[in-house]
């Protein structure tokens, strides 16, 4: 069996993972829907990389792997760029994003990268090309790593050569490629025993990725643990302070506005005064408050995908929002800082916003000063482990049940290609979920509210 550089990496991450993705692969899980908006942004990211090399030909994956290697050999010889180049050599395979000719019959391989900066993982991933490419008679001058600019800010047409740096990274390749003959060789054999290694969890579970076989690990592990001891559960009561509580309480001013964003990230900026990976809302709950004993009115709006959502999102916001009430939200740096931003582009909305910061209050507070805690939130202040351990009520009966997956399943909704009826289920399944981050908050207040009786 071939090792491909995705199987190299898997190997260096975890033999257990690399054995199972060999010798198992119908028992490794599917990617999930954020690992899968990870995976398309950065297919994205290397068509706009590709953009910059006009003369470059694509080697197309569609095509199979034996016509994939032939279609490369022949592209060679005409001193192209090539994309997805495609070698095999003693046991090995690369693709290269960008293969270059340069002088002396060599070649350059820029490898394109979503991150904002070169991470070890990049360096072990492209000292694997270069061996494989060497072993296949491929002589390689420099190599480098091309990764999106962080302080790239979007204004008009979308500029490629700013958005994209290259930085070479010959030398800490070199580096890594010591001993790599000796690595790839442990993988081979690996790869050949008949039983999956037995590999303990670790921080490599998580690091540099996540690892899909991660379920599985910690399903084994409880198991083992439950055999030979029962789990603690969390001991103790709801402990407050009553008079912590009033203080914050008397501070509200009714009505109250109940606000949470959802948001997502692009590495590519699609709107102008954007910025790679800003967190822009597509979503947001609003439930208004008259009196904690009172149905609240409850509101959503959830973006189309037309015009720009910050913009969107103020206008729909400055119709519900009242002069005069406390707009609260859980942790509540997060709503005001997309608030901000988004007005900080749109300016007509600025004068609003700087009105409206003064009445934001952060319902996090009673819980991250410990005025009110309890045994079962395992030392977390997320309104995710407070809900339950408060209240008793949580996000179990929901398709969605946290903001990763809002995230991704919006963006499969916008740039998917779904059905109309997937389409309209997924955005039911997003307004659920928010709207019980907004009615949560609700929950809490009425529940400080009867401690203070």
């Amino acid at each position: 069996m071939n090792i491909s550089k995705s199987k190299y990496m898997k190997g260096l991450q975890c033999p257990k993972l690399l054995w199972t993705i060999c010798n198992a692969a119908e028992s490794v899980p599917e990617a999930d829907a954020g690992t899968q908006a990870l995976f398309d942004e950065g297919t994205a990211v290397g068509v706009l990389a590709q953009s910059l090399f006009p003369d470059g030909v694509l080697v197309d994956r569609d095509e199979g792997f034996g016509k994939m290697l032939g279609k490369t050999r022949s592209l060679l010889a005409e001193r192209k760029p090539i994309f997805e180049a495609s070698l095999s050599a003693d046991g090995l395979y690369a693709q290269s994003d960008i293969l270059n000719p340069v002088e002396d019959s060599k070649w350059d391989i820029v490898e394109v990268k979503m991150s904002t900066g070169v991470k070890p993982q990049h360096v072990q991933d492209v000292a694997f090309q270069r061996h494989c490419y060497e072993c296949a008679g491929v002589p390689v001058r420099n190599c480098y790593l091309m990764h999106i600019n962080n302080q790239y800010v979007r204004r008009g047409e979308l500029d490629a050569h700013e958005l994209l740096v290259s930085v070479n990274i010959t030398e800490p390749v070199a580096t890594e490629s010591v001993g790599i003959a000796d690595r790839i060789a442990e993988m081979h054999r690996l790869i050949g025993l008949q039983e999956c290694p037995t590999v303990a969890m670790g921080s490599h579970c998580s690091n540099p990725y996540g690892c899909p076989l991660i379920g599985q690990c910690q399903a084994e592990a409880t198991k083992a643990v439950e055999q030979n001891s029962s789990p603690a559960a969390p001991t103790g009561e709801l402990e407050y302070n009553a008079e912590g509580i009033r203080n914050f309480l008397n501070q509200l001013v009714y009505p109250l506005y109940l606000l949470d964003f959802e948001t997502f990230m692009r590495a590519i900026p699609p709107f102008d005064e954007s910025w790679p990976y800003m967190k822009t809302p597509f979503q947001f709950s609003l439930h208004i408050v008259e009196r904690l004993d009172a149905e609240p009115a409850h509101h959503s709006w959830l973006w189309d995908g037309s015009g720009d959502p910050r913009s969107l999102m103020l206008v729909k916001l400055r119709e519900l929002i009242g002069d005069r009430g406390s707009v609260l939200a859980y942790f509540k740096s997060f709503e005001e800082g997309r608030i901000r931003e988004s007005s900080n582009a749109f300016p007509e909305h600025l004068a609003w916003v700087q009105s409206l910061m003064p009445r934001m209050v952060d319902l996090i507070v009673p819980f991250r000063s410990h005025i009110v805690s309890h045994p079962a939130q395992n030392g977390s202040n997320s309104l995710k482990a407070v809900l339950p351990a408060i209240t008793g009520t949580g996000y179990e009966d929901l398709e969605i049940q946290e903001g990763g997956t809002a995230s991704a399943e919006f963006l499969r909704c916008i740039y998917g290609n779904l059905t109309a009826e997937e389409n309209a289920k997924i955005r039911r399944n997003l307004e659920e979920y928010c709207g019980r981050d907004t009615i949560a908050m609700l929950y809490l207040l009425r529940k400080l509210e009867s401690l203070t009786d």
